[in-house]
């Protein structure tokens, strides 16, 4: 059996912060993501304007701020349960690239369902096949040129069972 700790005693693991930062691409200036939001650093984009600049080194920073304190504390809201440090991680990366109101409607009710191990592992597989579209296109679909989502939600998935090197 796992050790799962309360919800509002999880912090970020230094390897999620790294985790989230290589999954994310580093720039050092406002661009556009893909649905028209500013965005900055690794994928920075709370309170960020056109025309900022950023080092590697204070974007590191910044994520860290924005990662815990904005999607960790939604996680937070919204499960119920106590998480093991992996379980929290992949959710939080999950928050940060997919946003907290996704997680909270969709993958949350999962995990606050389980009861016991298998029920945390069956919550931790439904990640491989969540959010697996962008803009309406199958990223399972090579053809689709969004791999990178799937293979992000297969690395959560890992993260939450605890399967990573």
């Amino acid at each position: 059996m796992r050790q799962r700790l309360p919800i509002a005693a999880a912090i970020l693991s230094a390897s999620a912060l790294v985790g989230i930062a290589l999954h994310e691409v580093y720039v050092g200036r406002t661009y556009l993501d893909s649905g028209g939001v500013p965005t900055i650093g690794y994928g920075t984009t709370v309170g960020v304007k056109p025309g900022q600049t950023t080092t590697p080194e204070k974007a590191l920073a910044r994520l860290y701020t924005e990662a815990e304190g904005v999607y960790g504390a939604g996680v937070k809201r919204c499960i119920t349960v106590p998480l093991s440090q992996n379980e929290y991680d992949a959710l939080v990366d999950a928050a940060y690239n997919a946003g907290v109101k996704a997680v909270c409607s969709e993958l949350a009710p999962r995990f606050n369902a389980s009861k016991s191990d298998k029920d945390y592992r069956n919550a931790c597989d439904s990640i491989r096949l969540w959010r697996a579209t962008v803009k309406g296109k199958d990223c399972r679909i090579k053809e689709n040129n969004c791999r990178g989502l799937v293979v992000r939600r297969e690395q959560e998935a890992n993260t939450c069972l605890g399967e990573t090197p």
